[in-house]
């Protein structure tokens, strides 16, 4: 594996850490929002992502490169959504838990976008296979979270 797709990989193993605490952390705010299933089910894929994440950096010798990356990047994505979540009760508030996972969805999908793309170039099938699976996942996640971001709007104007 190429440094540079192994530093994309840290990248997205970053945003799993921190999708897992997200989803851990905003869980009442979230459970207003999201089904029963979405809410046990999004956090688990994402754990298994990044549980393939490592182990195909250790099968491809990227692993210290990965976990490198995905630690500098995981600072950046903790303080961007510090800065957004400032008070501990933005947490329990689900207005502003869906409007920064919108952006955190939105990063999410870039990144593993970019993943693919260097899979895909690496020819690392098992690879190129998780990272439709991680973009399709939270394609789906930004799904739900536009549909109530539109509700929550509608509410404001009552």
């Amino acid at each position: 594996m190429h440094t540079k797709l192994a530093i994309k990989l840290g990248e997205v193993l970053a945003f799993c850490e921190v999708g897992i605490d997200t989803f851990k952390k905003g869980h009442n705010a979230l459970k207003q929002i999201f089904s029963k299933e979405d809410l046990q089910q999004i956090p688990e894929e994402i754990s298994n992502h990044r549980d393939e994440i490592i182990r195909i950096a250790e099968e491809h010798d990227a692993l210290d490169h990965v976990r490198k990356k995905a630690q500098a990047t995981g600072k950046k994505i903790e303080s961007m959504q510090d800065l957004y979540l400032q008070d501990e009760d933005d947490w329990e508030d689900p207005a502003e838990m869906l409007e920064w996972l919108g952006f955190f969805e939105g990063g999410a999908i870039v990144h593993w976008s970019l993943v693919s793309g260097g899979a895909d170039t690496a020819d690392i099938a098992e690879l190129t296979d998780l990272a439709h699976a991680g973009n399709q996942l939270h394609r789906v996640t930004l799904d739900i979270i536009a549909a109530y971001i539109t509700d929550i709007g509608a509410d404001t104007q009552q």
